[in-house]
């Protein structure tokens, strides 16, 4: 939406439009550094709400206890090193790595402090 609203000079109304970043200047050659530092995913299914979020190589998937309009209690569920890992094959699912546990919680955190602003 950003990108758009960038090309036809119009602005996006960050009320509603929480996440959006514009590509233009990447599609100009204007910068190589990262939109986001982190980058946070919402879908919907039928067994509930899923939440994701990446942070460099690592990606953290949380399960939510609500429903379609709130997020509820988050259990983290999936932890995979995407350098190693970039198929997310299962079997090396990090979650139940003890050394992992402080990534895994730094992440959960910073997920719900981005998801609050």
């Amino acid at each position: 939406m950003a990108t758009i609203a960038d090309v036809v000079g119009g602005a996006v109304d960050r009320t509603k439009i929480l996440d959006s970043a514009s590509l233009l200047p990447l599609f100009k050659g204007q910068t190589s550094a990262p939109l986001h530092k982190y980058l946070m995913h919402k879908s919907q299914a039928r067994s509930g709400p899923f939440y994701a979020m990446r942070d460099g190589d690592w990606k953290l998937i949380m399960k939510g206890s609500g429903g379609l309009k709130e997020m509820g209690e988050l259990s983290c569920i999936e932890l995979y090193n995407l350098k190693d890992n970039p198929k997310e094959k299962g079997a090396k699912n990090m979650i139940n790595h003890p050394e992992q546990r402080t990534r895994i919680k730094r992440m959960k955190a910073k997920y719900l402090e981005l998801w609050i602003e």
